[in-house]
């Protein structure tokens, strides 16, 4: 009698071993893990670059404000 699809399967790669697909599933985790840690890393890096930026053209706003104001206080005669 020819044996069945699933004996000739079975036959060859054996049944699956509740180790081995725990291992599996803990490798997957552990690359998972991985990537979001470098994720939050990236995010992490977006955060403070643009807080400097924030905070940089904050500074020069208020420094060209001020200096539109006295320059126009020059040009109008105004004294401070």
């Amino acid at each position: 009698m020819k044996p069945s699809i699933f004996q000739t399967l079975r036959a060859t790669f054996g049944a699956l071993d509740p180790l081995y697909m725990k291992r599996q599933e803990l490798r997957h985790a552990q690359l998972a893990i991985l990537e979001a840690h470098t994720a939050k890393e990236y995010a992490e890096a977006m955060v403070d670059y643009h807080q400097r930026r924030i905070d940089r053209l904050t500074v020069d706003i208020k420094q060209d404000e001020q200096g539109f104001v006295k320059s126009k206080e020059v040009e109008w005669g105004v004294a401070t």
